[in-house]
């Protein structure tokens, strides 16, 4: 299902394929929390997540590791990307996107809970 991380591509969460996820909007004021069963084992700064309720597991990047291990249900989505903007030297729209698209598609799957 997952697949190693290659440097050539820049996907946080190597999982998903999806095009257009259907969700609700994600306001900077949300918070949301990692669920407690989904196992999470660093790989040389990246990490492999299990879903122990599904077997299914997932990629993340370097990136995608510091936003799941900021994203703790005490943060807002607003306050994880102006943390994420003293630590990258990206521009922050990049951040942004990159930050909620990952949030999205974490809680698409399962993975993190909202909690507004």
């Amino acid at each position: 299902m997952g697949r190693a991380h290659d440097d050539r591509d820049a996907t946080m969460f190597t999982e998903l394929r999806t095009p257009a996820l259907t969700l609700t909007p994600i306001s900077p004021t949300a918070r949301f929390r990692r669920r407690p069963n989904v196992l999470v084992r660093d790989l040389d700064g990246e990490a492999v997540l299990l879903d122990l309720d599904s077997g299914r597991y997932f990629g993340l990047n370097a990136t995608g590791v510091r936003i799941f291990e900021l994203v703790d249900g005490d943060r807002s989505v607003e306050e994880v990307r102006l943390l994420l903007a003293r630590e990258f030297t990206a521009p922050s729209e990049a951040i942004a996107a990159d930050l909620y698209e990952l949030v999205a598609a974490l809680e698409v799957e399962g993975l993190l809970l909202r909690l507004e």
